[in-house]
């Protein structure tokens, strides 16, 4: 019995991978106005994000302003 289903000959794109920054700011801000549950998650998602903040990220914050002021 011959396999019915077609064959891509070409691999299929993520569509993640094409997506910018402000187009994914755009469509991020579109489906939480769609969907208050997912608003809620994102604010929490945010929320943690934000807090992860990594101390080599201060230090080296800290080590290029107190080289501009030398």
């Amino acid at each position: 019995m011959a396999d019915k289903k077609k064959k891509n000959s070409k691999p299929e794109m993520n569509i993640l991978n094409r997506i910018n920054a402000d187009d994914g700011l755009a469509i991020l801000k579109r489906l939480a106005k769609e969907d208050s549950a997912l608003l809620k998650r994102i604010k929490h998602t945010a929320l943690e994000y934000f807090k992860e903040t990594k101390a080599e990220d201060i230090t080296d914050q800290v080590f290029w302003e107190l080289g501009k002021n030398c």
